[in-house]
């Protein structure tokens, strides 16, 4: 039996695309608990077996959070994310999805943290939209760098179940960005990310993947005006080129907590 059946079973949680299935066969991304879960049952293995491996693999669990101290005024865990910066046109168009598992029981909101240092976004032209996922409250400002969105979601989650928001930051002109394109969570238990940035095909940059860079080392590595150069943070800076429709992208399992994963410009 394959992925792809056991994914298409009417009686599973939740339908997983055929292409994130066939990835996960050929081993290019990697499976969430809930399909390891989802493959137990179905496979008649012992319950926790496959999921003992899995986390030996991709490391702490969501449950594993929820259970220890620094976990419990948390109320969701970020699984999976993907951004995808359209820096093409006229308007930066920057595409945030978040597939996250809840770790407290009646969650009814999630909060969207807008930090304009280590999101590269000045804050006063940075606009965000919701695209699915819930209904976008108030942008609620906590200093000069840092503000909240609250999402009301349609229903309450309990722990363990997943949920999926798509956002849409907006802000005029690339010269207003940063130039790099990095994710960067707080908590160790990410298990991918996927970033990709698109160009004019007449914009010719030499472009790098960021693995694993503390902010403090991709600012002057990467902004206009510093002395240093990439080429002195070789060992998390690797070039990266464009496909044929002038996208880079780069994917990142199991994010480290505080370190940044991405691309980056000059």
């Amino acid at each position: 039996m394959t992925l792809k059946e056991l994914g298409g079973d009417d009686r599973a949680p939740r339908r997983w695309s055929h292409s994130h299935l066939s990835k996960v066969e050929r081993g290019i991304e990697a499976p969430n608990e809930e399909l390891v879960r989802w493959y137990e049952d179905c496979t008649g293995r012992p319950r926790g077996y496959l999921l003992d491996l899995y986390h030996a693999a991709v490391g702490r669990s969501a449950r594993d959070v929820a259970e220890s101290p620094e976990g419990r005024t948390q109320t969701w865990a970020l699984d999976r994310t993907e951004i995808f910066a359209n820096l093409s046109g006229s308007d930066s168009l920057i595409y945030d999805t978040r597939d996250l598992v809840a770790i407290a029981d009646r969650t009814k909101t999630y909060v969207v943290h807008l930090d304009s240092i280590e999101q590269a976004i000045s804050s006063e032209i940075h606009t965000v939209e919701l695209l699915d996922g819930g209904v976008l409250g108030k942008r609620k400002r906590i200093s000069s760098t840092l503000s909240t969105v609250e999402i009301r979601l349609h229903r309450k989650f309990d722990a363990g179940e997943w949920h999926r928001i798509r956002l849409l930051h907006r802000a005029p002109a690339m010269e207003n960005l940063s130039p790099w394109m990095t994710v960067a969570t707080r908590r160790g238990e990410t298990r991918e990310a996927l970033v990709a940035v698109r160009f004019n095909k007449r914009e010719v940059r030499p472009m790098w993947r960021i693995d694993a860079m503390p902010l403090s080392e991709i600012v002057p590595a990467f902004e206009k005006g510093t002395s240093a150069r990439v080429e002195d943070f070789a060992d998390a800076c690797s070039r990266v080129f464009p496909d044929a429709n002038g996208i880079v992208h780069s994917r990142f399992p199991t994010l480290r907590s505080g370190l940044h994963y991405g691309i980056g410009w000059r």
